[in-house]
């Protein structure tokens, strides 16, 4: 309903690519690269990395890069699980990974929180461990 960054970034004439899990969360004007578990691990986020990577090494002016496992991991055994923080220094790993091959700005931060349940982690609430969202840049 309203321009997004894709938008202003095709009106300025540069290039943009979205890297995403195996499911389209979000509906933006440009195309995005859905990535299928490949390998059968459990996980999609080797596969979205993989093309994260050749997008930043490559000419792309603009690089949305969307890992799930976090959220996957923190559902299904807790935020504040041991499991969580594995995932989450993984993911660190390959964000570190990327930006060694990026020069431009950027930008970090997660779609919403999670608070703990019995049967793991959940969203949606109106509750300080759902609403707050860290905001990291370069």
């Amino acid at each position: 309903a309203c321009p997004t960054l894709f938008d202003d970034a095709a009106d300025q004439g540069l290039s943009a690519v979205i890297e995403e899990g195996d499911t389209q969360i979000l509906q933006f004007s440009l195309e995005q690269q859905l990535h299928p578990d490949e390998d059968g691990d459990g996980d999609t986020d080797n596969e979205v990395f993989a093309d994260a990577l050749a997008a930043v090494q490559g000419d792309d002016d603009l690089s949305f890069v969307h890992f799930h496992g976090l959220d996957d991991t923190e559902h299904a055994e807790g935020p504040l699980s041991d499991a969580a923080r594995i995932k989450l220094q993984q993911l660190d790993g390959l964000v570190g990974q990327l930006l060694d091959h990026w020069s431009g700005a950027v930008v970090i931060t997660a779609d919403h929180g999670q608070h703990a349940t019995e049967d793991g982690g959940d969203h949606g609430l109106f509750c300080v461990e759902d609403l707050f969202v860290p905001l990291l840049t370069r």
